[in-house]
């Protein structure tokens, strides 16, 4: 369920960013073409197994949905505060985005003053859903 080179989905906690390893661990899966089936250039999706986490693959399923209505909800409000018609953005991702979501574990950093939790950055994509609760990440 790790992920590696040739595929970027699954389990990690060795990223990087601004060339320093984040002090987290995450799970990332997506979607190729609108859908969580689909392989896509960067891997497909790899789920534990349903005999060490039962519902982990259908739960986040169900979220990822969950999160792709908010996001369409998001957009079009973006469209129509830009004054454009609500579906303008519509085209550009129904069924055919590679939005992934992205769950995030920030263990206790044994040493806090010589090390960030994740280094400033921008995040890839039109939009990103922060949650505050679970902690996942929504890309769009």
């Amino acid at each position: 369920m790790a992920r590696t080179e040739k595929n970027s989905k699954g389990w990690y906690n060795d990223e990087r960013t601004k060339q320093k390893v984040d002090w987290k661990e995450g799970f990332d899966f997506g979607a190729q073409d609108g859908s969580l089936d689909k392989e896509g250039f960067d891997g497909k999706n790899v789920w534990p197994t349903k005999e060490s986490l039962p519902e982990f693959e259908s739960t986040m399923r169900e979220w990822y949905s969950i999160m792709e209505q908010l996001s369409r909800k998001l957009t079009a409000a973006m469209a129509i505060g830009l004054g454009l018609p609500y579906n303008f953005f519509f085209e550009h991702f129904d069924e055919c985005h590679t939005s992934y979501e992205r769950l995030n574990y920030y263990p206790t950093c044994p040493e806090p003053e010589k090390h960030m939790s994740i280094s400033p950055h921008t995040d890839a994509g039109a939009v990103t859903v922060l949650s505050q609760g679970p902690f996942m990440v929504r890309s769009l």
